[in-house]
């Protein structure tokens, strides 16, 4: 038996698998679109409706039958008790030559934990071990989406709708936190569906070498026609097994392409597209992370995954600009971006060289003091900064707190920097870049670092920021299987019509 600790993934290459519990325990299973959440109670299989289509309940455990499960849902797999605390045991997932443990928490008396989660692949089930612990099955139900205050579950009012979340609906009310987690698990099936696709077309390389290197080695096989047709037939082999890799590889890419279309409308504005219905709903749209960018790999096909940071930023973001090349598209995405992510942000620009007038003009509503223009202005702004910042550190360490108080956090915007700037100025901007993640500040920057290994401060500066490539040379690897994947700095003109309404949609929020 194969044992998966949460946060770790699995195959099992069969169409019927086995879900079961420990003893004292109660399967539940959940059957849950991209937004996270089932449509009604007759998605949910438990000990009072034992049997939905594709789920069948008995004692405990669940059979899943992959050929009755809506195509694109994923199955969360959870256990309940209300009978004793349980610790250190493990749920179970079998099939006919596979069997996989998957670890659980200890959990109270009337506590519950999704175990895994199952998504249907071509021909596999996708297993990822979790361990997302409740406080007992009603709140599992509700947080999954489930009415418990109505009818039972199983039994759907008559006006609910029973439709999945589609491309272009409406986003609902607090289903963007589910939505989040869901955008980072499609990038962790992106991940390990193209390390997959790259370890297949490997092994068909590597096959291929040994099968030509074995052909050559032998005298039978060197020369003639007969070794002519064998390395024919090897290549063939190879290019079979190459194709049919990239052709279960640009089937996920499609699945999680749908998905992620999906899902955006019910993103936070911080991390949906630009075209997202989301920028424009009146709910709470506040996010705990924001979009710098997309991570893509040309090489591999055409998907691409939004590159999402968390908010409060843990470090500066520097957006660095090469000769002739103009941040302002991508300083405005991400000052608008971080301004929808906050509750309440005042914005700090430091331009000397004038090199971004059109930013300058939309985000008027939100400066919270005029325009840095000229040098001289840079060192005593930042000391100002400074002092604000010192403000809020003291309030948050008060015994009482209290939202209307507390100082805006603030967003500092810096181009071009180290143009016009001298040293007092520069050990300024050090100290607030350090500081600015402890108080939920955010810092941009904008410059040029080709020549700036002779200006220790600088460097010191850079150190403490995020770098940012303008093109599309920055790589990141992502965290499951270390894939290189480029990023594409996010972009929006400030001079668009777009860029405007979006941010007075904002400014009419405050």
């Amino acid at each position: 038996m194969t044992a998966l600790a949460p946060g770790t993934s699995a195959e099992m290459a069969a169409r019927r698998i086995t879900f079961t519990v420990p003893a004292g325990m109660d399967p539940i299973c959940l059957i849950v679109g991209v937004d996270g959440r089932v449509r009604s109670g007759a998605d949910v299989a438990f000990y009072n409706q034992p049997a939905i289509p594709g789920i069948t309940v008995q004692g405990d455990s669940a059979v899943i039958d992959a050929d009755s499960v809506e195509r694109g849902a994923t199955i969360h797999c959870a256990a309940s008790t209300d009978s004793g605390p349980v610790d250190g045991a493990r749920c179970r997932l079998a099939a006919p030559n596979s069997d996989l443990a998957v670890d659980i928490p200890g959990i109270a008396d009337t506590g519950a934990v999704v175990c895994a989660k199952l998504a249907w692949r071509q021909d596999h089930w996708r297993i990822d071990a979790v361990a997302d612990e409740y406080s007992g099955l009603a709140q599992l139900l509700v947080d999954h989406g489930a009415d418990v205050t109505g009818p039972e579950p199983g039994r759907p009012a008559a006006e609910r709708d029973t439709s999945r979340p589609k491309a272009g609906d409406a986003p609902l009310a607090g289903d963007f936190r589910s939505a989040m987690n869901r955008a980072l698990a499609i990038f962790e099936d992106a991940a390990r569906s193209a390390a997959g696709y790259v370890a297949a077309v490997e092994h068909a390389h590597a096959r291929l070498d040994a099968e030509l290197s074995a052909s050559l080695d032998d005298p039978a096989t060197r020369t003639g026609d007969g070794a002519a047709r064998a390395r024919a037939e090897a290549q063939q082999r190879a290019d079979n097994l190459e194709a049919a890799a990239q052709q279960r590889f640009d089937a996920d890419s499609q699945l999680l392409m749908a998905e992620l279309h999906a899902i955006d409308p019910q993103l936070p504005p911080a991390m949906a597209s630009w075209e997202s219905v989301s920028w424009f709903s009146p709910a709470d749209r506040l996010a705990s992370g924001v979009r710098i960018g997309e991570l893509s790999a040309p090489d591999r096909g055409p998907l691409r995954i939004p590159f999402c940071v968390p908010t409060p930023l843990a470090r500066g973001v520097w957006a660095l600009a090469g000769a002739g090349q103009s941040a302002e598209p991508v300083l405005t995405s991400l000052a608008v971006r971080l301004i929808a992510a906050g509750d309440r942000i005042e914005v700090d620009l430091i331009d000397p060289v004038g090199g971004l007038p059109d930013l300058h003009r939309l985000l008027t509503p939100f400066f919270a003091g005029p325009v840095v223009g000229d040098s001289a202005d840079i060192a005593p702004r930042l000391a100002d900064l400074e002092s604000a910042m010192d403000l809020t550190d003291m309030q948050a360490q008060t015994s009482v707190h209290d939202d209307d108080l507390m100082p805006a956090a603030r967003l500092l915007i810096v181009n071009d920097l180290p143009f016009g700037w001298d040293q007092s100025a520069q050990a300024h901007l050090l100290r607030i870049v350090e500081r600015a993640p402890s108080v939920g500040w955010s810092v941009l920057i904008a410059g040029d670092l080709a020549h700036a290994e002779s200006d220790p401060l600088l460097m010191t500066i850079a150190d403490h920021c995020m770098p940012l490539p303008l093109s599309d040379e920055g790589t990141a690897h992502d965290p499951w299987v270390g894939l290189l994947w480029s990023v594409r700095p996010d972009a929006l003109d400030p001079r668009s019509e777009h860029a405007t309404r979006l941010v007075a949609a904002l400014a009419a929020r405050r």
